[in-house]
Parts: structure tokens; C-alpha cells; sequence
């Protein structure tokens, strides 16, 4: 058997091979039931995972759009004056009046509007290491409104 002639019969068997059979083209030549019910599942279940994340995420970022602003509002309170003020709430107006002349009536509604909670624990004595260095105090402040903000006031008194 020549080497053509050879190759020509190799040829022949695999056309055989790859002959697509009537019988079973015309029994699976579309989706099953079966096939498109699993595949609107898993797309299903595909597209409520993403949901559910970018809601995490709007819900995230809200959050953090809501603790922006109060923490600029925190501003408006941390003054020297805020220890006379332990255990009491207090608007932004009465913290900012004594300081700035605040005359238009919209900004008086607007600040009297913003209040918080003021608590200040007792404070905190940094231990010195003998007389090398100068004495800290450490006043913890705490604001409560919708969510609660601590702040530190650090005092160094002299050697």
C-alpha cells in the first residue's frame, strides 16, 4: 500500500468518524427544558448577588456621606469652653454666639437646629517619667446625635 493511498483511506474513515448521524442530530439539535430552567436560575441568582453588593455599597457610602457631615457639624462644639458644658445638650448656636456675631436669622434657625449631647468622662494624667518631661492631660469629649463622636484634647502643662 502506497503512502497516498494510505493516507487517502485515513481520510475517509475520520469524514466517517465526523459524519453527523440523523438520529441524533435531530433528537438534541436545541435546549432542553431542563437546560434553559438551570441556566434563568444561575443567571438569577447572579444578578441578586450584584444587587445585594451595590446596595452594600450605596448603603456604605451613605453612611459615610452621613458621619462627613456630622463630623463637620462636631466642629461647631469643640471649643475651650465645652468642659462647662458635661451632661448637657447644647445647639450649635449657643456654642458659636459668645465667639461670632452671628446676626441673619437663617443661619441662627440652621445652627439652633444642630444639637448634640456633650459628655467629657474625667481625664486621663499621662504619667511623667520622673521630671524629664512635662505633665499631659487627656480629655476624652464625647458628642451624641444621630451617631456618637469621640474626640481627644490633649493639654501639656510645663516642665
Amino acid at each position: 500500500m502506497s503512502l497516498g493511498r494510505k493516507y487517502h483511506t485515513t481520510i475517509k474513515y475520520w469524514r466517517l468518524l465526523l459524519k453527523p448521524k440523523t438520529l441524533l442530530a435531530s433528537h438534541h439539535s436545541a435546549f432542553t427544558l431542563i437546560e434553559v430552567i438551570i441556566s434563568v436560575v444561575i443567571i438569577s441568582v447572579v444578578i441578586l448577588a450584584v444587587m445585594e453588593i451595590s446596595s452594600r455599597t450605596h448603603n456604605s457610602a451613605v453612611y459615610l456621606s452621613k458621619r462627613n457631615i456630622i463630623s463637620f457639624q462636631d466642629s461647631y462644639f469643640l471649643n475651650d469652653k465645652i468642659n462647662q458644658y458635661h451632661k448637657d445638650t447644647k445647639n450649635a448656636y449657643d456654642m458659636l454666639s459668645p465667639v461670632f456675631m452671628i446676626s441673619e436669622q437663617k443661619s441662627k434657625k440652621i445652627l439652633q437646629n444642630i444639637s448634640r449631647d456633650i459628655t467629657i468622662p474625667d481625664p486621663i494624667i499621662a504619667p511623667t517619667f520622673g521630671d524629664a518631661g512635662p505633665n499631659a492631660n487627656i480629655e476624652k469629649v464625647i458628642l451624641k446625635d444621630q451617631y456618637a463622636s469621640t474626640y481627644f484634647r490633649f493639654n501639656l502643662s510645663s516642665f
